[in-house]
C-alpha cells in the first residue's frame, strides 16, 4: 500500500506542477522562442581505451584542441603518448540546461555538432570501414559523468541511445543533428544542471591497423559559428490558447490511475492523429497495445501490456480543423 500511496503522491505533485501557468505572459507576447545553447569547453572530453596495453586515458579536450576523435584511431598521438597502436576513442559534451521562460513551453531540443573530416581505412572523406563490410554509425547517447571522465565513463552501459548521429548517408563533413526533446525534458526534470553525451562507435576496433575514425568540431573549434550546440524551440501557451483548451477539452482517458487497460478517446470534430507513451526518463515505450473502438470518436483501448508500475506521460496529437495540438497527460499505472 505505501507504493500505491507514493505513485499517488507523485501524480498529484507533477500534475500540480504542469498546471502552474505564469500570469506575466501575455496574448502578445512572440508565438515562439527560439535559444541556442553551446557546448561548455571546460566539460567536453575524449577518452580512449589504448587496446594493446588494456589502458585508459582521457580527460578535458585541451584548449588546443579544437576537434574530437570518435571511433578506431591508429598511430601516435602527442596528447595520449601513446606509441603506434589501435585505439578506441569516444568524446563528450556537456550543455548547461537552460532557463525555462516564463509563460513557455519546450516544444523541442535539436543536437547539432559539425563533422570536420572521416576516414575510412585511412582514407580521408570516406566513412569508417569496419572488418568485412559491418555497419556501424557513430552514436549520440545520454551521459551522466558529472565534471570529470573516469574509465566507467567509457563504456556506453548505462547510458541511453539517443540515435545514429552520423550514419553513414554519404556526407563525409558538415552539420549532423539529432532531436533530442525527450531525453533533454527528462535530465530538466530531474534538475539536472548539465545535459550530457556521449559519442561513440558500438565496437573497439576491426584490428586492421587502420584509421576508423569522425572527427567533429568542439567547442575550441576556430571555425566561426562551428560549436557544437542545443537549439531549444519554445511555444508562447497562450498563443491559440482558445483552440488548445478546446483539443483538451475533447480528449480524455479513463480511469486514471490505471490497472490493465484504459479507454482514450476524442470527441467528434477533432481527430487522435497519434498515441506515444513515455517514462519519466523520456523513453518511448513500445511495449503497449492499441485497439480502435471508433473511428468516429477517435475512441480507442491502450493496453498497459508488460508496463511495469509507475508514472508515465501519455503523448498525444490531436487534429481539429487543420490545425494539430499535442497534449501531454500524466498516466499512473498501479
Amino acid at each position: 500500500m505505501k507504493k500505491h500511496y507514493f505513485l499517488l503522491f507523485l501524480f498529484a505533485f507533477s500534475s500540480l506542477l504542469i498546471a502552474q501557468i505564469s500570469t506575466h505572459l501575455t496574448k502578445d507576447s512572440p508565438s515562439e522562442i527560439i535559444d541556442t545553447v553551446y557546448a561548455e569547453a571546460s566539460l567536453q572530453g575524449n577518452y580512449a581505451y589504448h587496446i594493446e596495453s588494456n589502458w585508459y586515458a582521457g580527460g578535458v579536450v585541451p584548449h588546443s584542441e579544437g576537434s574530437m576523435y570518435v571511433g578506431d584511431a591508429y598511430g601516435p598521438d602527442d596528447w595520449m603518448q601513446t606509441i603506434y597502436s589501435n585505439i578506441a576513442y569516444r568524446g563528450y559534451l556537456s550543455f548547461h540546461i537552460d532557463n525555462l521562460h516564463d509563460g513557455y513551453e519546450i516544444e523541442s531540443v535539436t543536437f547539432n555538432i559539425y563533422q570536420r573530416i572521416c576516414f575510412g581505412n585511412d582514407v580521408s572523406q570516406t566513412f569508417p570501414i569496419w572488418y568485412n563490410n559491418l555497419q556501424y554509425y557513430c552514436i549520440l547517447a545520454r551521459a551522466d559523468y558529472g565534471d570529470t571522465l573516469e574509465e566507467s565513463d567509457f563504456y556506453p552501459e548505462g547510458t541511453e541511445n539517443i540515435g545514429a548521429i552520423s550514419p553513414n548517408d554519404g556526407i563525409t563533413n558538415g552539420w549532423k543533428q539529432l532531436d533530442v526533446t525527450n531525453t533533454y525534458l527528462a535530465d530538466r526534470a530531474i534538475n539536472k544542471e548539465y545535459y550530457q553525451t556521449l559519442l561513440y562507435f558500438p565496437i573497439l576496433s576491426d584490428y586492421d591497423a587502420q584509421e576508423d575514425v569522425v572527427i567533429f568540431d568542439n567547442a575550441n573549434t576556430s571555425y566561426p559559428g562551428h560549436k557544437p550546440n542545443l537549439v531549444i524551440h519554445y511555444v508562447n501557451t497562450t498563443s491559440g490558447q482558445d483552440d488548445h483548451n478546446d483539443a483538451i477539452t475533447a480528449f480524455s482517458i479513463y480511469p486514471n490511475p490505471v490497472s490493465s487497460a484504459a479507454t482514450v478517446q476524442v470527441k467528434s470534430g477533432s481527430h487522435l492523429a497519434s498515441l506515444e507513451v513515455y517514462n519519466v526518463k523520456g523513453q518511448r515505450m513500445d511495449s503497449i497495445s492499441r485497439q480502435i473502438v471508433s473511428k468516429a470518436e477517435s475512441k480507442l483501448i491502450f493496453d498497459r501490456s508488460k508496463l511495469p508500475s509507475g508514472l508515465y506521460i501519455l503523448r498525444s496529437v490531436i487534429s481539429k480543423q487543420g490545425r494539430t495540438f499535442t497534449i501531454n497527460r500524466k498516466v499512473m499505472l498501479y
